[in-house]
């Protein structure tokens, strides 16, 4: 589990380094985000210099959640390159 705080750009978001390090080489893509809605999205990561990216479909998932500089975010990762999302400060429709 990770938490993530939205700041600048909505075109990719980067992983934190925690993570990275200790799950890295075992994330695949695509991998899904599920948020507590039910639906599932395909999001495509990069990796560059030891550091995972969230890249294509993260910029439509931040602006279909209206995510906003500020949100603070919950991803548990369950191993098969699915992030199951929970939320803090932020109302998900």
């Amino acid at each position: 589990m990770f938490y993530h705080l939205v700041t600048g750009s909505f075109a990719l978001q980067k992983i934190p380094n925690k993570f990275t390090s200790k799950y890295g080489g075992g994330v695949k893509n695509p991998v899904y985000l599920k948020p507590p809605d039910g639906t599932q999205w395909k999001v495509r990561r990069t990796q560059h210099d030891y550091q995972i990216l969230f890249e294509k479909g993260w910029k439509e998932f931040a602006a279909y959640y209206s995510l906003d500089h500020g949100h603070l975010l919950q991803f548990e990762y369950n191993g098969t390159s699915c992030f199951e999302r929970l939320s803090r400060g932020l109302n998900i429709r």
